[in-house]
């Protein structure tokens, strides 16, 4: 998350890939800039710890992979009930209003478009080893207390 630019390429990238336009409302994944901490943080669905998206769809519509713990959307399944898009801790699963469908990244098939295009590698797709996803929470307040430490004022040192 300290790699983030804002640049959101993998925003354009994303929607360019599904949509065939360069339009990041309809892109799976989304970049949240907070400007008074000067910070973005990509959200993008990754390994959830408990997916509440899977356990909440009455129609069993989303499901999620035993091994990598990813989450996926069958669309012929999906009733637009919007239940998904309410649970998502991330806020990356969307209802496009104009064709009526729900929007949920697919990870490309292993080779996501938001982590090629990525030019700073704050986006990446590996193996749930790598990061293992209770420590995403931990890792974002420890960067935050970083952030505090460092611009906090400096107490004068009682030299004149």
């Amino acid at each position: 998350m300290n790699r983030c630019t804002g640049c959101r390429l993998c925003e354009l990238a994303c929607s360019a890939k599904h949509e065939g336009k360069f339009q990041p409302n309809l892109a799976r994944l989304k970049i949240v800039r907070y400007d008074d901490l000067g910070l973005d943080i990509p959200n993008v669905c990754g390994p959830c710890e408990t997916a509440p998206c899977v356990d909440i769809c009455p129609v069993y519509a989303m499901r999620r992979d035993p091994i990598t713990k990813m989450t996926f959307l069958d669309e012929d399944k999906c009733i637009l009930c919007k239940s998904c898009v309410g649970a998502c801790v991330n806020g990356v699963i969307l209802l496009d209003t104009v064709r009526m469908r729900i929007i949920k990244c697919n990870h490309c098939d292993g080779a996501p478009e938001c982590a090629k295009i990525c030019p700073t590698g704050a986006i990446t797709y590996s193996t749930i080893t790598s990061l293992a996803p209770a420590d995403r929470h931990g890792k974002i307040v420890s960067y935050l207390k970083e952030i505090d430490r460092v611009s906090a004022p400096q107490e004068a040192s009682g030299a004149d």
